[in-house]
């Protein structure tokens, strides 16, 4: 690739890529230690050192006819961008995150190992995005992995410059880039520790890499797209979505030598995403754990009763395929509508840009119009469809957002050619802070609401006080037993990563509420069948009632109390 920044991108984005995968191999062999990462990282810069120099001195040219900001210009995009970095820098408080992202990245880096964690809802997963977090979580634990986060979302935003540049239309990299970023859920999960921003990361590289096979022919970019496409299945088991229909979609563009470049394309993505699935299959017997467990055998982290459809309630009204299959083009029809103005059809999260409701007609022109797009175009509407029929979650749909982020621009700025309008730089600017501004506003508007990121210690433990109520709880076993403590939690899932002693209490797993509850007749037996869990505590929630015997008179035999605030109450099991 002839372009500096998609090569600089590309190359960035192989080497987190790779840095996970070789992180496994290290966990495999207990040895993901810090003092072994750093020398191979400085090692792996100094080789190559020629690189650098060669971006480093292609930085500075710009390349002829860009219409690309300037420094003056540039000021304005780059203020809005602020709100984003400002972001990361608050304590972890999101769900998902401090259930179990974050408890991965904690074990691994403690242990120096990738443990199967039975206490977690999820045991094991495709990990790669949380072993990239056990790396620098030494430097920084949940803030290092928001950084990695938003550090990812960013470079996302890098490789569609570095296609702009590449299709020769700078414009059109730039504006992509700040369409993209200026979406709320994006700056919303850039700055959370998640897997969406190093799986979206992914899967951009490899549509990346894909187009420019398409363009150039040349097989190395076949060998990088089947890379990534298999790198996002080692984040997320949506991955295995995109390396199959990025296959079928090779089947179909390849122009002579078919099975060859096919094989190609295969034998990459395999190399990226076997470890992680043999790994799966050696610990589990499930390669895709803990789903399918009617073929795979079921286990007590069973889920597939709680996995809601698309259509939930309606679902089950629908008279027959073809009305089912109706209603889903319909959802595929109205979604860019829907994502903006009917958020209660995809629950709690922010919502996408306006740009999406002007994306949606250039995207369905130039999948008519220009041969170029149309299979990659093809490759994410039927991943759309199929993310349609999950359980309702905008995540979902983020892999393929910045490619058709970027097709939508690109052929938006196609048609205005045509028309015969041009981008001057001060223009490409001002379209930029406007497309960034619905991002930029909602996220000054959350640190408003949040007030100045806590800088002590103290001032973190006010923060995550205050953002989750039962932390006071936590924080008080942390404080009076240290990592000594065995607890068992209800309705607190989201507190794991926060205690220092082994926690238990979820919906799944061998300690879960169901069999707790069905064994809590009476004190005696739920001390006796907490006892046989390994806990000495327990934790109840004041605000919501849980079904345990705790007025029953022989109650404060078998529990003592040594812990309560409006939120929740804390007990040691007697011995």
């Amino acid at each position: 690739m002839d372009d500096p920044t998609a090569r600089a991108a590309l190359a960035f984005t192989a080497g987190l890529a790779v840095l996970g995968h070789a992180g496994l191999l290290l966990a495999l062999l207990g040895l993901l230690r810090w003092w072994i990462i750093v020398p191979l990282l400085i090692g792996a810069n100094l080789l190559g050192r020629k690189t650098w120099r060669e971006l480093a001195r292609a930085s500075n040219a710009e390349p002829a006819g860009s219409t690309a900001p300037n420094s003056f210009f540039w000021l304005l995009p780059a203020a809005m961008l602020l709100p984003l970095l400002v972001l990361p820098l608050y304590p972890a408080t999101v769900f998902d995150a401090t259930m179990y992202h974050l408890p991965y990245a904690k074990a691994f880096a403690q242990t120096g190992s990738a443990p199967f964690l039975r206490d977690l809802r999820f045991p094991v997963f495709p990990q790669l995005v949380e072993v990239l977090f056990a790396i620098i979580f030494p430097g920084g634990r949940d803030l290092a992995a928001q950084c990695l986060s938003v550090t990812a979302t960013l470079l996302t935003a890098l490789l569609l410059v570095g296609w702009g540049r590449a299709e020769d239309s700078p414009a059109a990299g730039w504006l992509a880039a700040a369409a993209f970023l200026g979406n709320p859920i994006v700056a919303f999960f850039g700055a959370t520790p998640y897997v969406e921003p190093g799986l979206i990361l992914f899967a951009t590289a490899a549509f990346l890499s894909f187009h420019r096979w398409q363009a150039t022919r040349a097989e190395g970019f076949l060998l990088l797209a089947g890379f990534f496409a298999g790198t996002t299945a080692s984040v997320k088991y949506l991955g295995l979505f995109l390396v199959a229909s990025l296959g079928a979609a090779c089947l179909f563009a390849a122009r002579g030598r078919r099975a060859r470049l096919c094989l190609v394309y295969s034998a990459a993505a395999l190399v990226a995403l076997a470890p992680w699935y043999l790994r799966l299959l050696l610990e589990t017997g499930n390669p895709v754990f803990p789903y399918f467990a009617r073929l795979f055998g079921s286990s007590p982290w069973d889920l597939s009763r709680f996995q809601p459809n698309v259509f939930r309630g309606d679902a089950a009204a629908l008279p027959s395929l073809a009305a089912a299959i109706g209603s889903l083009l319909l959802r595929f029809v109205t979604l860019p509508f829907d994502l903006l103005f009917m958020r209660r059809h995809f629950d709690w999260h922010p919502p996408f840009s306006p740009f999406s409701l002007i994306a949606a007609p250039a995207l369905v022109l130039g999948a008519v119009l220009i041969a170029r797009w149309r299979v990659l175009l093809a490759v994410a509407a039927v991943y759309v469809l199929f993310a349609l029929t999950l359980p309702r979650d905008p995540r979902y749909l983020l892999p393929v957002w910045p490619l058709l982020t970027f097709a939508a621009t690109a052929l938006a700025l196609d048609m205005l050619r045509i028309a015969g309008v041009r981008w001057p730089r001060p223009a490409v600017a001002i379209a930029a802070a406007l497309l960034l501004a619905p991002a930029a506003f909602l996220s000054a508007r959350e640190i408003k609401r949040r007030g100045p990121p806590p800088v002590s210690s103290e001032a973190r433990d006010r923060y995550l006080s205050k953002q989750l109520p039962i932390y006071p709880a936590i924080s008080f076993l942390n404080h009076t037993a240290g990592p000594r403590y065995s607890l068992y939690a209800f309705s607190a899932e989201n507190m794991v990563y926060f205690a220092e002693g082994r926690f238990q209490g979820d919906f799944f797993g061998p300690a879960n509420f169901e069999k707790v509850l069905r064994a809590a007749a009476t004190p005696r037996e739920l001390s006796q069948t907490l006892r046989g869990l390994g806990a000495d505590h327990l934790l109840l929630p004041a605000m919501r009632a849980v079904p345990l015997p705790v007025s029953d008179p022989g109650f404060p035999q078998f529990f003592r109390p040594i812990y309560g605030d409006p939120a929740a109450r804390v007990y040691l099991l007697a011995p």
